[in-house]
C-alpha cells in the first residue's frame, strides 16, 4: 500500500500532496519527481505489475513526463528542496492518504 504526504514550503507556502520518494501499491510502483518548467512536483508509475506474466515491467524513461506543462525537463525529487523556492520542504504529518 502506498502512502501520500502533503509535503510544505514554510517560506514559500507551496505545497504539494506525494509520496515523496519510491513508493507501491500491489500493482505499481511510483517515483516523486519534480519538473524545472512548471516547478511542480508529481508522482508517475516507474514500474508496473502484469498478473498474466507474474512480473515487475519498468516504464520507459522517456514516458515518464510533467502532467502539468507536459514537459520531460524532469528529475527524481530526492533532496527535500522546494521547487519553487529551494527551501526544505517538511512532511505534514497531520495528512496522510494511502494509495493502492
Amino acid at each position: 500500500m502506498g502512502q501520500h504526504y502533503k509535503f510544505v514550503c514554510e517560506n514559500c507556502n507551496y505545497k504539494s500532496v506525494v509520496s515523496g520518494g519510491i513508493d507501491g501499491g500491489f500493482m505499481s510502483m511510483t517515483n516523486t519527481f519534480e519538473c524545472f518548467n512548471c516547478l511542480e512536483l508529481f508522482d508517475k508509475e516507474i514500474k508496473v505489475y502484469s498478473e498474466n506474466d507474474n512480473k515487475w515491467t519498468e516504464i520507459n524513461a522517456e514516458d515518464i513526463f510533467c502532467p502539468t506543462c507536459k514537459k520531460r525537463d524532469i528529475k527524481t525529487w530526492v533532496n527535500r528542496k522546494c521547487p519553487k523556492c529551494s527551501s526544505e520542504m517538511k512532511a505534514d504529518n497531520s495528512f496522510m492518504m494511502l494509495w493502492d
